[in-house]
């Protein structure tokens, strides 16, 4: 059986950037393999002395430590370059995607998802009434100029047959609580990205039907 790393350089080639992040993935879990054996077998090191067992210990900690970071760093790389291949139509039929695909279109990310957005929504029809302070970022004002448009996209989301570029484009937009688009955008290009993922949720893509039976 064809691993994910290999599956994805087969299809993609060695070069594009999922390849690589599937790779690297592959070397932390070698890693993570490593450090536990040494941590396991790491009473037999007591033959040797305590300072060595010691010593054997706290570097297969420190070790696993930073491959777990490591680990974090690459998956959040890996969601982002597939996230780079569903907005392209270009996702390949392999298991980061349909992954990602099922993570995407489950009920309980959509309705996070619509209640984001609507919440952006509301901290810009209310900025006034927030002690300044309080007050979200200044550019969420622009947002109740595209109340209607907000409110349609929460109903797409809530609905299952969203597809996975428009929940991608969503999340693009969303990620980052007062650091996201929706809080920090211009008024024309928020309109410009709330109206390209209206479309998306009507109309869908050509790859959309692919994308959602991978689900």
């Amino acid at each position: 059986m064809a691993t994910p790393s290999q599956s994805a350089r087969r299809i993609l080639g060695a070069d594009h950037p999922l390849a690589r992040v599937e790779t690297a993935l592959a070397g932390t879990r070698n890693q993570a393999v490593v450090c536990a054996v040494l941590i396991a077998g790491s009473p037999v090191m007591l033959v040797a002395g305590r300072d060595v067992w010691f010593a054997t210990v706290a570097s297969a900690v420190l070790v696993a430590l930073g491959v777990g970071a490591s680990a974090l760093a690459l998956r959040a790389a890996r969601r982002a370059r597939v996230h780079d291949l569903i907005l392209a139509c270009a996702a390949p039929d392999i298991d980061a995607v349909r992954d990602e695909v099922r993570r995407l279109r489950s009920e309980h990310h959509r309705l996070l998802l619509a209640s984001a957005i609507e919440r952006a929504l509301a901290d810009g029809e209310h900025w006034h009434e927030f002690m300044p302070a309080a007050r979200p970022p200044h550019g969420v004002r622009h947002l109740p100029a595209h109340a209607s448009a907000v409110r349609e996209i929460a109903r797409g989301l809530r609905e299952s047959n969203a597809s996975a570029r428009a929940i991608v484009m969503v999340e693009r937009l969303a990620t980052g609580g007062y650091g996201s688009a929706l809080y920090e955008a211009d008024q024309v290009w928020l309109g410009r990205e709330l109206r390209r993922i209206r479309y998306e949720l009507a109309a869908g893509s050509l790859s959309a039907p692919r994308l959602r039976d991978a689900a």
